[in-house]
């Protein structure tokens, strides 16, 4: 047990040192007593008690003694900030704190300035900042007149140069502009013998030849990981005129030699970049892929990780397919993003096959036994090819995937089959990401995959725009004889949906909710199987809503792992003119009425339609079903989770839950009511410490 006590010397130095005599007691049979400067002694109890302090705090700790500021001092100065003007002017007109700064330099071990021009008073000896690993900082000033200023960016790149002990830096508004600079960040990156890691932001018109000078260095260097980024307009012609120069004196010599060319300007024949683990290129600039990014992924054999971003020519698309093939054979990690242009143009089946098309060469061109996780971005394309290329037996990339993350991909473009064939198919997936965030406008909704179809993806009712690919209850395999499970146990992150039951016919439905209620307990728990076939109806078996919604309880309870668990049910229709718009928008209202039902209305998540087999979910943090749009949460859902899900500290509802829930009028502003779903209060009773969410508002 830790006593910390403060027995101040006198009553007016109180307020000024509350720490002054305090002595920190560990008490062992109530005998034994160790005074705080002894325990100051001990690495491991100092630091324990140094980071639960605030910096004020710390500062008057090191005031108190010697001993005190010894102990204390590396700890207040290891992050030295500047996240104001304020700081930078008092830091640079004050010679005091200049002083301080160069007396405790071997405890700082992190620098992050908002402010370019803060290196024009810190000192720059060589290895100064003898313990400084991290660098976060602005490298140049966008001037109101889009006047960039180099200077600064100088002054940065030789205070990167002195301190060679820096691992990781971080530089935001870089001048790729600039040749010169960017050359000079090349030699940086190139020299520099501790960088592992290095992220430059650009926010103007990027030089190709400055990229070139930046991946150059970083290739002949020690660098591991590489994150360039260029966000700006490439719409002007001074932003290709490298482009062009470099396309016109292409024009006189053949492809291989133009090639050839490339490979020798960028780095020396022969080269190995043996640390270079990871690339992250996002710069919406012509032919980058074929001119840069190329020639420099022949030199990476042992690189893990790469961005790739839409490539706009075939040729690139066939060298980029060789490189994976043959050269980067130890990649683990893939990310596909499509260029901004191309995303926000006009989508034609020609564009979407040929964008699937390149999908799935790359998929196929990666080693076997490697790919660990595949990211798609930007509206892309991921159809059956990709997913069979993906999944194939030769490839065998199903046993090594861990992370499959499709919520930005274009809506709708995976199919509810490819779906359910992951699920059974990928044993050591942990994160399974099929629907985007609620609110996020990424991606492209498509006309294929409307609430109705057969594939079950969404896109034509989903607010967001972004995938909201849904398993078809129809693809589910609830029939007698061969059910496959899920293999993906070891799931810790599952976005999933599943949509069709308003493709069930409605008096069909009636009978198969009276017989699942006639034939289930408070529970939810199967008392009689088998459905009642009714001789007046199409000589044809009911169909039971309940054998469905009874597979996907069976099959969510078995993914024990799980953290974070965001479903879907049925898509919500989208508002519009026709006759198959008011035909889907009659559909939904009459499958689920606004009237409270004593029907579990397909999957609601309620515990009459088998909420109850969630219960080995114990480890769930984080539940998020306001994508079920009729989901009904009343106090026995609230509080069986109170019971059953002991770590949730998230819940996200539908705001149109008071399609089917009871509404309360709680004080608004102005003496307004203000209508909330009942669920709210009944979540807040039971679960006290749970946030609360109704569609994107906090509760």
């Amino acid at each position: 047990m830790l006593h910390l006590t403060t027995k101040p010397a006198s009553a007016h130095l109180a307020h000024l040192n509350p720490f002054n005599h305090a002595r920190l007691r560990i008490q062992h049979d109530q005998k034994e007593s160790i005074a705080l400067p002894q325990v100051l002694n001990i690495p491991l109890l100092c630091d324990e008690i140094a980071t639960s302090l605030t910096p004020y705090t710390l500062s008057l700790c090191t005031q108190v003694s010697r001993t005190w500021h010894q102990a204390f001092s590396p700890v207040l100065w290891a992050n030295l900030s500047f996240v104001n003007q304020y700081t930078v002017s008092l830091f640079r007109n004050s010679p005091q704190i200049q002083a301080a700064i160069l007396q405790h330099a071997p405890h700082i071990r992190s620098i992050h300035s908002v402010f370019c021009y803060t290196f024009e008073s810190l000192p720059t000896q060589p290895n100064l900042f003898q313990n400084l690993t991290r660098l976060d900082s602005l490298a140049s000033e966008l001037h109101n007149k889009g006047i960039v200023d180099h200077t600064n960016a100088v002054r940065l790149l030789q205070f990167i140069k002195v301190n060679t002990s820096l691992r990781e830096i971080r530089l935001t508004v870089f001048p790729l502009a600039n040749e010169a600079v960017s050359e000079l960040l090349g030699a940086t990156l190139a020299d520099h013998p501790g960088l592992v890691s290095a992220a430059i932001t650009c926010f103007t018109e990027a030089h190709l030849r400055g990229i070139r000078h930046v991946l150059r260095g970083a290739a002949m260097g020690r660098l591991e990981c590489l994150r360039l980024t260029c966000r700006a307009n490439y719409s002007s012609s001074s932003a290709f005129s490298a482009l062009s120069t470099t396309a016109s004196s292409a024009a006189t010599t053949t492809d291989q030699e133009q090639e050839k060319q490339q490979l020798e300007a960028l780095l020396p024949e022969g080269h190995i970049a043996r640390h270079f683990k990871e690339l992250r290129v996002d710069a919406e600039l012509q032919h980058i892929y074929h001119l840069t990014i190329l020639p420099l992924l022949r030199h990476c054999p042992n690189l893990e990780s790469l961005l790739i971003i839409g490539l706009d020519t075939t040729r690139s698309m066939q060298g980029l397919c060789q490189v994976l093939n043959s050269t980067t054979t130890r990649l683990r990690h893939l990310t596909l993003a499509c260029s901004s242009s191309s995303s926000s143009s006009s989508s034609t089946e020609d564009n979407s096959c040929q964008d699937e098309q390149y999908t799935s060469r790359l998929l196929e061109a990666c080693q076997t036994d490697r790919l660990q996780s595949l990211v798609v971005q930007n509206g892309l394309i991921i159809g059956r090819s990709s997913i069979r290329a993906l999944l194939s037996f030769s490839r065998q990339h199903r046993f090594t995937l861990q992370e499959l993350d499709f919520e930005n991909c274009k809506g709708g473009s995976v199919e509810s089959k490819d779906l359910q064939l992951i699920l059974t198919s990928c044993p050591n997936l942990v994160t399974f990401l099929a629907m985007a965030p609620l609110g996020r406008s990424t991606g492209t909704s498509t006309t294929n995959g409307s609430s109705t179809s057969s594939n079950g993806g969404g896109g034509v009712g989903s607010r967001n725009g972004g995938a909201d690919m849904r398993i078809n209850i129809k693809d589910l395999p609830t029939g007698m004889g061969n059910k496959p499970a899920w293999v993906c146990l070891r799931l810790q992150r599952l976005s999933i949906g599943f949509s069709g039951f308003l493709s069930l016919q409605r008096p069909n439905m009636k009978i198969s909710l009276s017989n699942y209620m006639a034939n289930t307990d408070d529970n939810g728990v199967l008392t009689v199987t088998g459905v009642n076939v009714n001789a007046s109806d199409s000589a044809s078996a009911v169909i039971n809503v309940n054998t469905y919604v009874e597979h996907i309880y069976s099959q969510l309870a078995l993914l024990t792992e799980l953290k974070i668990l965001h479903l879907g049910g049925e898509i919500k229709p989208a508002s519009g003119t026709g006759s198959s718009a008011a035909a889907t928008v009659a559909g939904y209202a009459s499958a689920f009425p606004t009237d409270p039902s004593p029907f579990p209305s397909s999957f609601d998540l309620t515990m009459r339609s088998g909420l109850g087999r969630l219960e080995t979910l114990t480890r769930l943090q984080e539940l998020d079903v306001q994508r079920i749009w009729h989901h009904r949460i009343s106090a026995r859902e609230c509080a069986w989770m109170a019971r059953s899900l002991p770590r949730l500290r998230t819940f996200r509802g539908s705001g149109s839950v008071a399609l089917v829930n009871e509404m309360e009028v709680g004080a608004g502003v102005g003496g307004r009511g203000v209508k909330k779903p009942v669920f709210v209060g009944e979540m807040k009773k039971y679960y006290p410490k749970v946030e609360v969410w109704i569609g994107s508002q906090r509760a």
